[in-house]
């Protein structure tokens, strides 16, 4: 994680090319959506506004060992005040992705359908995984599965797209259900099941993929955390339920030129040392943070411990931090750039940080005035 001291440093770091950054982050995760996938306040939290327009995740096609995900609605995203812009040039970026595909031979007889367009994909669905370097001391990292679950807004023909792909596609049919095997674009076979006009489902074996299609009709939504149910409509949700990765949390650390604000912050709060989140979060089955948008919308943490007890001392862990990150937070009028967003965001969030704590279960809520417009815009500058 990053060190506490980051906020203190923002204006001393060197310059980033945000533009530059921004447009290879989300020109690589965008068009991993649509090619990457066939390679295999003091009163408790207000209720979330009612959604009706919005459907909730489908999360009926992650396999029962699936511990982590993350789940996004780009139309929601790119349909915000100031992202227009940027999302034309990400669609730029996507459309000469695949120009480059074509100069090697690949998808050359391929367009990209209008059906495809960002603000027309109504929610993506991924896995997240965590790979454990088998050296003592390595970090562990994390990689973003391919998109199990794409749908869309409007009806969609995926089959004949998927032909316009590989003209060699093959169609097989069994327990009432069709399923269609992509070769071409990676080491091993990857696998689509069409549950209705508007839904692609991606999987890496043939058989798994068959049962959850003919069990998905009847089964319940899984329950990925308490308290789901209000974040299921959320335009960015992630989950972390995998406990060794909990396990493996690292914590915070703060810089040699903070230890004199940090004693200081000690001695004023009457404790002998920072609370050790470590300890906190092997403490923890499951994480989940939603992400509204718009002015004032709540950012939430909901947080499952394994027990009362844990659960209180992981809010008075977090409540430390909270003060202590206050202190160390630099004036915005001494921050330019695009830093000063994102410690706008942060100050805010602190701020505004509520804990609601039943049992085993916490519940964290900050709202901020920062908009996704706000960061584009500070993008290009």
């Amino acid at each position: 994680m990053r060190r506490i001291s980051v906020l203190r440093e923002a204006k001393e770091r060197r310059p980033v090319n945000w533009p530059g950054l921004g447009l290879a982050i989300a020109g690589l995760a965008l068009t991993a959506l649509l090619v990457g996938a066939l390679r295999g306040p003091a009163a408790p939290p207000s209720e979330p506004s009612p959604k009706k327009a919005v459907e909730p995740f489908e999360l009926r096609y992650l396999f029962p060992e699936d511990k982590n995900l993350v789940a996004l609605r780009p139309c929601i995203w790119f349909e915000q005040p100031g992202m227009e812009k940027f999302g034309e040039t990400v669609e730029k970026e996507i459309d000469s992705f695949l120009g480059e595909l074509q100069k090697k031979g690949l998808l050359k007889e391929v367009k990209r359908p209008r059906e495809l367009a960002l603000t027309n994909i109504e929610q993506v669905v991924m896995d997240l995984r965590f790979v454990f370097p088998g050296k003592e001391g390595d970090e562990k990292s994390l990689v973003m599965g391919a998109p199990r679950l794409i749908r869309l807004k409007t009806k969609f023909d995926w089959a004949g797209f998927l032909r316009s792909l590989t003209p060699n596609l093959k169609e097989t049919q069994s327990q009432g259900v069709s399923m269609y095997e992509l070769t071409g674009f990676g080491p091993a076979p990857a696998y689509v099941y069409i549950p209705d006009e508007r839904t692609l489902i991606f999987a890496d074996a043939e058989a798994r993929l068959r049962k959850l299609a003919t069990e998905a009709a009847t089964a319940p939504q899984r329950q990925w955390c308490t308290g789901w149910s209000r974040i299921e409509r959320a335009p960015l949700v992630v989950v972390i339920g995998d406990e060794k990765v909990l396990a493996g949390f690292t914590p915070l650390a703060v810089d040699p030129a903070d230890e004199k604000v940090l004693a200081v912050f000690l001695k004023e709060n009457k404790l002998s040392a920072l609370p050790d989140l470590r300890m906190n979060a092997a403490s923890v089955k499951n994480i989940a943070l939603s992400v509204e948008l718009g002015d004032g919308a709540p950012v939430r943490l909901l947080v499952d411990a394994k027990s009362s007890q844990a659960a209180g001392e992981l809010a008075t862990a977090i409540a430390s931090y909270r003060l202590l990150g206050q202190k160390l937070m630099p004036p915005l009028a001494e921050v330019t750039g695009p830093e000063k967003v994102w410690l706008q965001l942060v100050g805010d969030l602190l701020q505004s940080l509520q804990v609601k704590q039943e049992g085993a279960r916490l519940e964290f809520e900050g709202r901020s005035r920062v908009s996704v417009g706000d960061f584009v815009e500070a993008m290009r500058r």
